[in-house]
């Protein structure tokens, strides 16, 4: 390459050994040492970023799902024992802890659970007339749905509804706020 000024040196160097000289084996060592380096620290920076963003995205999603867990496990537990049914609470105490809610038989090592999940939330079509003409689960999956389905929790939570049916209890009666965040976890119908 020439320069653009007669007697200054080159813009860059040659590409290839000429009359100016031969190429510097140290140079292209040294470019390729660096690069090797700067692809190694973003590689290193992009696992690190997309890590703990999705490290986060996981705590968020299996706190919310282990809290409402627990608020039906605790609401199981809570009518049973204001219902003073002994047995039955003896029972559910062993079933109920956080060891056998999620243990392996329940959840993956990643966190996700392995039951059989179906949506409570359901679409209603009427007619003209204001008849039903369809009933039909929403496709959205909640962490409400997915706790309502636990195995354990959908044994317990039917034991108490016939205990309760069985007694004259109304379990309403026994929610002081209707947004507790158990109040899904049973239904009286």
């Amino acid at each position: 390459m020439t320069s653009l000024l007669p007697g200054s040196a080159p813009i860059s160097p040659p590409s290839s050994p000429d009359s100016h000289g031969s190429l510097d084996q140290d140079t292209f060592t040294d470019a390729t040492k660096l690069r090797s380096i700067h692809n190694t620290e973003g590689y290193r920076d992009g696992i690190a970023n997309n890590k703990t963003a999705k490290i986060q995205q996981g705590f968020d999603e299996g706190y919310r799902l282990g809290a409402e867990v627990g608020a039906r496990a605790g609401w199981i537990l809570g009518v049973l024992e204001s219902t003073g049914s002994a047995k039955l609470l003896e029972d559910a105490n062993k079933e109920l802890n956080l060891k056998e809610l999620f243990g392996p038989q329940y959840f993956d090592e990643d966190g996700l659970w392995r039951w059989e999940c179906t949506s409570t939330e359901y679409s209603e079509s009427k007619n003209e007339d204001g008849k039903d003409t369809n009933r039909t689960a929403n496709d959205t999956m909640t962490f409400e749905d997915i706790a309502a389905n636990h195995p354990i929790l959908k044994k317990w939570t039917a034991l108490v509804e016939d205990f309760a049916r069985q007694s004259g209890l109304d379990l309403n009666a026994l929610e002081q706020d209707g947004d507790d965040p158990a109040s899904t976890a049973h239904t009286n119908d």
